[in-house]
């Protein structure tokens, strides 16, 4: 989508903001998509669950619950989960 939208500068932009910022890039791993599965199952949208998270938020679901770190969002989406909510 940002090479859609912002071209390779855009590119560009996104590699120095994950540089200046030292986001770590992990791999999507085994127990995280174990995870988000589960979420879909407990939390997805048409379920019946409040929550009604899409395929993405499962998947940050998953890896957020494997790696054991809370999440930064707005929303309330993921208040209505088990995750871990960061606090600012």
């Amino acid at each position: 989508m940002l090479q859609a939208r912002k071209g390779p500068a855009g590119e560009v932009a996104l590699d120095a903001l994950l540089e200046r910022a030292a986001i770590e890039v992990i791999p999507f791993s085994r127990p995280a998509a174990q995870l988000a599965r589960l979420a879909y199952g407990r939390f997805g949208k048409g379920i019946g669950d409040p929550a009604v998270l899409d395929y993405g938020d499962c998947l940050t679901y998953g890896v957020a619950m494997a790696e054991g770190h809370p999440l930064l969002f707005r929303g309330d989406d993921f208040t209505r989960t088990d995750v871990e909510r960061v606090e600012y």
